[in-house]
């Protein structure tokens, strides 16, 4: 007999999920390659949704491009991050200045290439600055915590009190109640990896980590919808078994991991 939909959910959070940590603690080359596996993932899923295999030498090259440009930020300091941007600008104004195809597109394809190189190549990468950085573990459980129980919260406030649909053209199940629950759930999963991991940490810093982590957790959720809605596609991807695609599951730890790696390094 057939999984239901929910086992298979669960069986693959139960596999994976302590998979990535193990991998998380372990650091190192083994976590890299983490990272970039996600990044490969979550590349392909976007240039498949935006329609780039319909002409396979420019997905070819955005893929290559992207891993590329991920790798390199992988092995340097961010503050060096700006030639590798001005480079991968101009490498895809030369790509389409000798390989355009019809000129009334041109312009939208290389915003769509350039920002799938951010979305997907350098978000990503600051999981692993983050995994590097003094306390590296503790921050990046940190980040988990808020990402992962404010999705818990948000669907668990909106089954039981969602009234108020927040954005239905672009997510009809999500509510501003499930948002509220979702929010404040971030909170108390950041003072619980606060209370294991970074007792440093005081009540006041954690509220002005947690709010804007988990504010833009969700709305990484509601982008990655936007995407998804713009092109008529339900799942970004099948890669992960109940749960769709890289970018299904990884979409609001892209839009929450910037600011607690920047947290990090300013405040601490």
């Amino acid at each position: 007999m057939a999984m239901s939909n929910l086992a298979v959910r669960v069986l693959a959070a139960v596999i994976g999920v302590p998979a990535v940590l193990v991998v998380m603690w372990v650091g190192g080359p083994l976590f890299h390659a983490l990272v970039m596996l996600i990044t490969y993932g979550a590349a392909w899923e976007y240039f498949s949704i935006t329609g780039f295999k319909q002409d396979r030498k420019s997905f070819i090259f955005a893929m290559l491009l992207t891993l590329s440009f991920s790798l390199v930020t992988t092995l340097i300091p961010l503050r060096y991050l700006g030639p590798a941007v001005v480079a991968s600008t101009m490498g895809i104004f030369l790509w389409y200045l000798f390989s355009f195809g019809e000129m009334a597109t041109v312009v939208s394809r290389a915003g769509i290439m350039l920002l799938g190189v951010v979305y997907a190549g350098f978000l990503p990468t600051l999981l692993l600055h983050l995994r590097n950085l003094p306390e590296g573990r503790g921050w990046f459980l940190m980040l988990l915590a808020i990402v992962w129980l404010a999705d818990t919260g948000a669907y668990f406030t909106g089954r039981a009190f969602g009234r108020h649909k927040m954005y239905p053209a672009v997510s009809p199940g999500k509510s501003w109640e499930g948002a509220v629950g979702g929010l404040a759930a971030s909170v108390g999963g950041a003072f619980l990896a606060k209370a294991f991991f970074l007792q440093f940490l005081t009540p006041v810093e954690i509220l002005i980590l947690a709010i804007p982590a988990g504010a833009l957790g969700q709305m990484g959720d509601l982008c990655e919808s936007l995407i998804k809605r713009a092109y008529g596609v339900k799942d970004s991807g099948h890669s992960i078994p109940g749960h769709g695609g890289v970018l299904d599951r990884f979409d609001a730890i892209f839009f929450a991991a910037p600011v607690v790696y920047f947290f990090a390094r300013i405040i601490h």
